[in-house]
Formats: C-alpha cells, structure tokens, sequence
C-alpha cells in the first residue's frame, strides 16, 4: 500500500497525515525510541522489559500483522511528531501496537487524527476486536485511549526483576 498524504484537522494548520504501511517504519523509528525512553522515565522499574531496540521491534510487528498492517505519521512543518502503528493478526484481532506524539504536540489534535485514522483503517475491514496496551502509571494514555471507548477488561500485574524481598 503507497503512502498516502492528508491535510488533517487539528488545531494546527500545518499539520498532516500520512497513511501508509510498512515502508513508512524508517520515519517511525526516532520517534519510537522517543516512545521507548519516555517510558523508561515514567516508570523505571519496568526498563528491563522495555528495552528493546527498534531493529527487534521492526522484525516483530511485520511478523505479528500477518493479516494486514496500518502505519500513520504526524508531521508538521515536514517535521514527524507522531505515529500509530496498527496490525491485525491471523485470529483477525486487531491491535494498535504503538502510539505517540511528542511532547510539544500534544493537546493539539493530533493525537485524536491518529486515533481516528487507525480505528478507521480496522472499521474498513470489518475488525472489531481491537486492543491497547498502556502502562498503567501512564494516566494520561488511558484516559485519553478512554475518550475512544477503550476499557479494561483485565489487569495483570507484574512484579519487576529487579526488586527483592
């Protein structure tokens, strides 16, 4: 699928969307290790989990979005400042397997374009068992991941390696 260019409606007028698929990973991957360290900074008891290098992550997503796969990115100013990256695996469930907006763009609209184009994309194709996975200190993702009726439907809790009794 060829990248494909919008201008999306934000509060920004500079802003844009490009939908597209996998070639669009190489634009995505600054921004991902973005992702990455914000995490680590949110919660650093779970950095031994969390860090992967985007050459691992690359390699497990296309192998997990066996069924298809969806790619979004912000820019504005031809400057990424966000992404979405969507898949849907071979049971047919859908995942948006990663999402994020720099700091600076945030509460911009930019992240709503983001949300919408990915639930659009797994609407077109009929999928609607779809998941987010956000860490749960990170309050401000689940409220906003909210706002677009997602919901827990469980809770695991994880111990983290490094702590001892």
């Amino acid at each position: 699928m060829p990248a494909e260019e919008q201008t999306i409606r934000t509060v920004r007028s500079d802003a844009t969307l490009i939908q597209g698929g996998w070639e669009l990973l190489d634009r995505v991957e600054p921004l991902w290790n973005q992702t990455r360290d914000f995490h680590f900074q949110l919660a650093p008891q779970w950095r031994k989990g969390l860090t992967w290098e985007f050459t691992d992550r690359r390699v497990a997503l296309i192998a997990k979005g066996t069924h298809g796969h969806f790619i979004a990115l912000a820019s504005v100013d031809d400057r990424d400042v966000g992404y979405s990256i969507c898949t849907i695996e071979a049971n047919g469930r859908g995942e948006i397997d990663s999402l994020f907006v720099e700091a600076e763009f945030r509460k911009q609209g930019i992240g709503d374009a983001l949300m919408q184009s990915s639930l659009a994309w797994f609407a077109e194709r009929a999928v609607d068992d779809i998941a987010i996975e956000a860490l749960a200190c990170n309050e401000d993702a689940v409220r906003f991941y909210a706002r677009f009726g997602f919901q827990p439907r469980s809770v695991t809790l994880k111990r983290p390696g490094n702590i001892y009794p």
